[in-house]
């Protein structure tokens, strides 16, 4: 039971330290608003200082900073003010001065620190899930003075670009986002990225910097149906006879004739005297009726109503994939994206 109780007290530690970090800096700011500025400034100056009985997170110490800052330019000592503003601002890229809380004069000093260092921000991004059709998630960028800024998403896989913003940015400024390439409308594949800010300074000659964040896209998307297979040629009726049949029809129609002409000599002539004379028109039109099936079998091998049976199966085939494709298309086009931060 102790060493459960000793074991709740270590994971309990660092929460409770923070949270007197948190509270000495409310009693810090309350001293502040209520213009006991000298008390104030001792409080912040604690909360940042190496031999803090407690940890201090990087926003906290922005927030001593910056308040410290003020105090110092209500107190007139604008090079110190200059220089705990200047601190905050390296950290944090976004910080402000609300004017319902500081005074012009800090606010003015401020300003003056904001033009001497260039810096970009971004705040982290929101783990969210998007539909590109209507939903968009604002990407907060920030410069501390005017500048050109360029926002991209960069695959970690392999380096492929995607360019969502390019332009002047003076302070914050959102950044729309929904999934997509801004040119193509195309979507974003899925995958890890770095989002990567990089910025240059209009005012202090040759001053860039950047900051990144780490962030995995993905796409949820409906299952897709599979489009159902082309016919084989063993599944389709025979469209032409074989070449071979306009050969059988003239050997039959010879048949005809040899078979007729044998007769004649075989069975001789009738009582009657018609035998023979009957032999030759038959073996003529047997002749005739091979030689003309042989002709017409050669220029007409198509089979007319297997050709109109396999347009239609083939037609209807062809349908049904298009509704297959039409469905999945709007499956697609329903796809919705995940954005979620990594390393937060």
């Amino acid at each position: 039971m102790r060493t459960r109780t000793l074991l709740l007290v270590v994971a309990l530690a660092p929460a409770t330290l923070h949270a007197q970090a948190d509270e000495q800096l409310r009693q810090a700011i309350r001293r502040y608003e209520n213009l006991e500025i000298e008390q104030a400034r001792l409080l912040f100056q604690q909360v940042i200082s190496p031999s803090s009985p407690f940890p201090v997170s990087e926003a906290q110490r922005v927030t001593a900073l910056t308040y410290l800052g003020a105090t110092l330019a209500t107190l007139g000592q604008r090079d110190s003010a200059l220089t705990y503003f200047i601190a905050a601002i390296q950290r944090d890229a976004l910080v402000d001065l609300d004017p319902r809380r500081f005074s012009e004069q800090e606010r003015q000093v401020f300003t003056d620190a904001r033009r001497r260092v260039f810096r970009v921000g971004m705040r982290p991004v929101p783990r969210d899930t998007l539909d590109p059709r209507t939903d968009r998630v604002n990407l907060t960028v920030a410069t501390t003075h005017p500048g050109v800024v360029r926002v991209e998403l960069v695959n970690t896989a392999d380096e492929t670009r995607y360019v969502l913003f390019e332009g002047d940015v003076d302070g914050p400024r959102d950044v729309p986002f929904n999934g997509l390439v801004p040119r193509s409308g195309d979507f974003v594949p899925a995958g890890a990225y770095d989002l990567v800010v990089t910025g240059e300074s209009r005012v202090l000659e040759a001053r860039r910097d950047s900051t990144s964040e780490l962030l995995e896209i993905q796409h949820l998307v409906a299952p897709l149906d599979d489009t159902v297979a082309t016919f084989r040629p063993d599944e389709l009726l025979p469209e032409r006879r074989p070449a071979a049949s306009a050969t059988r029809d003239l050997l039959y129609g010879i048949g005809v004739t040899a078979g007729a002409l044998l007769s004649s000599q075989l069975i001789g002539k009738t009582a009657l005297g018609g035998g023979a004379s009957l032999a030759v028109p038959v073996a003529a039109a047997g002749a005739g009726a091979g030689l003309w099936a042989f002709l017409y079998r050669r220029t007409h091998l198509e089979i007319p109503e297997n050709i109109a049976a396999n347009q239609r199966r083939q037609a209807e085939r062809a349908r049904r994939n298009a509704e297959i494709m039409q469905r999945n298309a709007e499956r697609v086009a329903a796809t919705r994206i995940i954005l979620r931060p990594l390393g937060q």
